[in-house]
C-alpha cells in the first residue's frame, strides 16, 4: 500500500487527497465517502467521483507499466 501511496508524487495535489480520503490512507481516518470528500474539500460529489477516477486511472497506468519505463506524460483532460 506504501508503494501506491508513494506514486502520488507527478499526481495534482487534489486528487491525492481524494485518494487519501477516500481509502483512509496515512493516518486520515476511516474511508470516506463521495459526498464527505466533497464537503471536506469544498467540491461535489460528482467533482470527488471524477478526480478519483483519474487518480485510479493514473495509478493503473503506473502500476501497468514495465519496470524501468519511462514515465507517462499527463493525460489530457475528458
Amino acid at each position: 500500500m506504501q508503494e501506491i501511496v508513494a506514486q502520488r508524487s507527478g499526481r495534482p495535489e487534489r486528487e491525492a487527497a481524494v485518494i487519501r480520503l477516500r481509502f483512509g490512507l496515512e493516518g486520515q481516518g476511516p474511508p470516506l465517502t463521495l459526498r464527505e470528500i466533497g464537503v471536506r474539500l469544498d467540491l461535489s460529489r460528482e467533482r470527488a467521483r471524477q478526480l478519483e477516477h483519474q487518480a485510479l486511472e493514473r495509478l493503473r497506468a503506473v502500476l501497468d507499466r514495465p519496470s524501468g519505463a519511462p514515465p507517462l506524460r499527463r493525460a489530457r483532460p475528458t
